[in-house]
């Protein structure tokens, strides 16, 4: 992977962490049902001063998880540069448990050898470089640590909902006219904030054209949107530019301008991250192949088996210890 490449990974996942996602489908499923009773059972053996390693930790949901209740301390670490803002609100004693390390990967750990007594992650450790994050965990961890992982799955609804989004993305930034039409729109729009400008807007012909132009392209998306069956990214952002278009007289053309910027750099990392999600997705072999890959380092594998939540396939349920 590229210097650049790491970059933009990083810039796309700090988007998604600090903003949220773009779209409203988004996300991975929260720490409740099926994912939250996996990770109290997978981490109730431990002892209470056991030191816990979170690969891709994120906004640190699974940290929270333990906050209320006698536990593991985490050392976590994400590629973007995550700072929880729960963490802020508990005491001295709580906080002392949870220790963040944003901006770090997941191949190169500010870890000494053998100082883990577990290694977990969800959703995480499958986007690093196997050979180097899977030697740095062989690193750090003590013999026999305890491994619990959850990961993607290339059928689950996660990859399937990832490539819909990916594909709305793709279809906005190449070949959908909305984002241009509407930045056409703007300084005609701000004309409108006095009765001079209207008055004037409504002799312009090129803005009637940019206006109809507008229009054609919002209907063009909405008729692409429904011979696909998606909602989401694209829904989400066809409303929201229009509703931004809409307030140009209280925000402002420069305001708006850049709303149309931004969203446009957000459209990008949503491709990026989905795109790669469905990229890093195990299918049956490749999830057989990593369980291998763990025994023959000497490690144990006590677990291998999908996770549902009703119907719903969530991922791959990988537990054991390591060598």
């Amino acid at each position: 992977m590229t210097t650049d490449s790491k970059a933009q990974r990083r810039a796309a996942w700090q988007d998604y962490w600090t903003r949220g996602a773009l779209q409203s489908s988004g996300g991975a499923p929260g720490y409740i049902g099926a994912i939250r009773d996996y990770w109290l059972g997978a981490l109730a053996p431990l002892p209470a001063d056991s030191r816990v390693l979170n690969l891709g930790c994120g906004n640190g949901a699974l940290e929270r998880l333990f906050r209320d209740v006698p536990g593991p301390r985490f050392v976590s670490v994400d590629l973007a540069e995550v700072g929880p803002e729960w963490v802020d609100g508990l005491s001295p004693q709580a906080r002392a448990r949870f220790e963040f390390h944003g901006g770090t990967d997941m191949e190169a750990l500010p870890l000494e050898a053998a100082s883990v007594d577990a290694v977990v992650s969800q959703y995480g450790l499958e986007y690093a470089r196997p050979e180097p994050a899977w030697a740095e965990i062989r690193r750090v961890a003590r013999p026999g640590a305890r491994l619990a992982l959850l990961l993607h799955h290339a059928d689950s609804l996660l990859a399937r909902s990832a490539a819909g989004e990916a594909e709305q993305g793709r279809y906005l930034l190449q070949e959908s006219a909305l984002l241009e039409a509407a930045a056409a729109l703007v300084p005609f729009l701000a004309m409108a904030a006095n009765p001079a400008g209207r008055e004037r807007l409504g002799r312009d012909p090129q803005a009637a054209r940019l206006r109809e132009r507008y229009n054609e392209a919002q209907a063009a998306a909405r008729a692409w949107q429904g011979g696909q069956g998606a909602g989401g990214l694209l829904e989400d952002v066809a409303t929201g530019v229009h509703q931004s278009l809409g307030a140009i007289g209280r925000l402002g053309r420069d305001a708006v301008e850049r709303h149309l910027a931004v969203v446009r750099e957000r459209i990008e990392h949503a491709v990026l991250r989905q795109r790669e999600l469905t990229a890093v997705a195990l299918d049956e072999a490749a999830f057989a192949a990593l369980c291998a890959q763990v025994e023959s380092w000497g490690g144990r594998v006590d677990r291998r088996e999908p996770l549902y939540e009703g119907d719903s396939l969530l991922g791959w349920v990988l537990e054991g210890a390591l060598p």
